[in-house]
């Protein structure tokens, strides 16, 4: 199973505010940078949860 983290712990990560991650998300819940798509995952609660893997993906596509 892949670890998750929230939406605050994936701002942080990235160095970015949680704002910035809202803007980022398109309306089918998918984030692009570069040449980089992540996949924006929500509990039942509509809470948002990513993969860190991914973030690690898109971390280096900003370097």
């Amino acid at each position: 199973m892949q670890e998750m983290v929230g939406i605050g712990v994936a701002a942080k990560y990235l160095g970015v505010t949680t704002k910035t991650m809202r803007i980022w998300e398109d309306t089918e819940g998918y984030i692009t940078k570069g040449n980089v798509t992540i996949k924006v995952y929500r509990t039942n609660g509509k809470i948002r949860r990513y993969v860190v893997e991914d973030l690690e993906r898109l971390r280096q596509v900003r370097v």
